[in-house]
């Protein structure tokens, strides 16, 4: 919110601006989502205890690709 870049289906700090979409379909289907449209596809970093240097790589989940296919 401080840099003006909100997430999407971010209730407290995005100012509002999910209800000012003016399509419906797309303002039901962020409100369904009912969670921040925010997804890290790849994580790495280095184990604090083992020193192992770790990669998790999840695609995106399906209720974030059905909305993006809304726009």
């Amino acid at each position: 919110s401080h840099i003006k870049h909100p997430i999407v289906g971010d209730e407290l700090y995005n100012d509002g601006r999910d209800k000012t979409i003016p399509d419906a379909q797309l303002r039901k289907a962020i409100k369904d989502l009912n969670r921040f449209y925010l997804h890290a596809e790849k994580l790495s970093f280095t184990h604090p205890v083992t020193k192992e240097k770790l990669q998790l790589i999840q695609p995106m989940p399906d209720d974030l690709i059905d909305l993006l296919k809304l726009l």
